[in-house]
């Protein structure tokens, strides 16, 4: 009975010692993490990281307060449906505290506003962890301090906490600041399945793990290609398109291009440099650049130190890696194959936001159409309906096509309309419908898709093209 009691009271006891409190008082000094984290996300002046290996609260909490920051504290929904986005947990520490509906707090002594500290019936103190119920669906729930979980650490990026000293490498040195590139990186690790999107001869693939630029060119080698070089306003206009729909941010990222000086710029891929975006004025100190959307399919080039960690796009040839990357190279996520257009037709494209064009309409007809200048590739104009709530444009009689190479304006080349052909001479419409009509002359063999000019003149192109195109709703 003596033991038993004991026992009962050490248990007691030990409850006592571990319990939560507010405002919360760390019980441990900073814990280094098992593998120092090398993939952060930004919004605003946080970054934030996902940390996979499951430790209790207050060990959670240690630890990001070893890597300069604090177990993330969240005050508005666009806050929470942005941390949604990029984990890939489906249980998660955060840092809330709950003593009672009237005494809660998180662990950086934020204020607590909102609803996501959830009030509870629950007497005994608890820690909060966020539940993943879908791309933007999620709740927050009581969870025990002491059941290990993966959780997310916060670190102010102007004002982080003093971190203890480490024996920890020192940082990969900047790149080359010098034409051409001369490469001195590392691949990073990277945490996501790739989506490569064909243009032209090249497929391309948005890594949302922060990175140097010398960082991100390595990563970009060991995958078979390089920081994506730009030649003309439709590659800048198709790269630029990379970056994943809202809520993600930030907006920008690295591309291969590096201003060595004032008259001397190149891109990491040896290719020349002869296209010249919109860009902010560049002071005299060697810089990297990234690409910045600025409004609705707006986009221009910043210059940024070379060191700093940013998202990026990759671009390789058509048909995969042409480089093996070094056994010494940490494992990287197998990029996905490409995607391949088909018919019945589908898209793996999210809609792309688009200003409202001018629509004009038929006599006897409820139907409305629109020519779009682009230019975009076949894939990404129809993205580009789908967010006008329409499709490219099908012809379906003689009258029909007229009607759509009247909207064209004089000068212009060929545009697209929804028709396409995965070969073998079989064709079909993005919306859906017949296709019981067609003035093409030739069949084709492979993969195209179908234009049309003010001439009436329809023909088969290659669908990674950048062309206008009709929209029709």
């Amino acid at each position: 009975m003596t033991l038993l009691t004991a026992a009962l009271l050490l248990s007691l006891v030990a409850t006592v010692l571990s319990a939560p409190s507010c405002p919360y008082k760390p019980s441990l000094a900073p814990l280094s993490p098992a593998q120092e984290p090398t993939a952060w996300q930004i919004l605003g002046d946080y970054k934030y990281t996902l940390i996979r290996d499951p430790l209790p609260f207050d060990k959670a909490e240690a630890t990001c307060n070893y890597i300069g920051g604090h177990l993330i504290s969240i005050h508005d929904q666009e806050q929470a449906v942005f941390i949604n986005f990029f984990l890939g947990s489906p249980v998660l520490f955060i840092g809330g505290v709950h003593i009672s509906d009237a005494d809660k707090c998180w662990t950086d002594g934020s204020n607590v506003d909102g609803n996501f500290i959830p009030d509870s019936s629950d007497t005994q103190p608890y820690c909060v962890s966020y539940v993943e119920h879908g791309a933007v669906s999620f709740e927050f729930q009581p969870r025990s301090c002491e059941e290990p979980a993966p959780f997310v650490c916060q670190v102010s990026i102007s004002n982080p906490l003093t971190r203890p000293p480490t024996t920890l490498p020192p940082p990969t040195p900047a790149p080359s600041t010098t034409c051409p590139f001369q490469p001195t990186g590392k691949p990073i690790q990277v945490n996501e399945e790739l989506k490569w999107k064909l243009y032209v001869d090249a497929e391309y693939a948005f890594i949302k793990d922060v990175a140097s630029f010398a960082d991100a060119e390595a990563t970009c080698a060991s995958l078979g290609g390089h920081l994506p070089s730009e030649h003309d306003y439709g590659q800048f206009l198709f790269v630029g398109l990379q970056i994943p729909p809202l809520p993600y941010q930030p907006r920008e990222f690295y591309t291969g291009g590096i201003q060595a000086g004032q008259d001397s710029k190149c891109w990491t891929d040896g290719s020349p440099f002869n296209y010249a975006a919109e860009i902010d004025p560049l002071d005299s100190t060697p810089n990297c650049l990234l690409q910045k959307e600025i409004g609705i399919v707006r986009f221009k080039w910043i210059g940024v130190k070379c060191d700093e960690p940013h998202p990026f796009v990759c671009a390789r040839p058509v048909g995969g890696p042409t480089t093996t990357a070094p056994s010494t190279v940490d494992p990287i996520t197998t990029p996905s194959t490409p995607f391949i257009l088909q018919c019945p037709f589908k898209s793996d494209r999210n809609p792309i936001p688009t200003p409202q064009p001018s629509w004009k309409g038929r006599f006897l007809s409820f139907k409305k159409y629109a020519f779009i200048a682009g230019p975009l590739s076949f894939e990404d104009a129809q993205a580009s309906c789908a967010y006008l709530s329409a499709n490219l444009a099908s012809a379906h009689s003689r009258s029909d096509s007229s009607f759509l190479a009247g909207l064209i304006p004089e000068g212009s080349t060929s545009v697209w309309i929804g028709g396409l052909s995965p070969g073998e001479d079989k064709y079909c419409w993005t919306d859906d419908t017949r296709w019981n009509f067609d003035l093409l002359n030739n069949p084709v063999t492979q993969l195209s898709c179908v234009q049309i000019n003010n001439k009436e003149v329809w023909n088969q192109a290659n669908c990674g093209a950048a062309a206008g195109y009709i929209c029709e709703k």
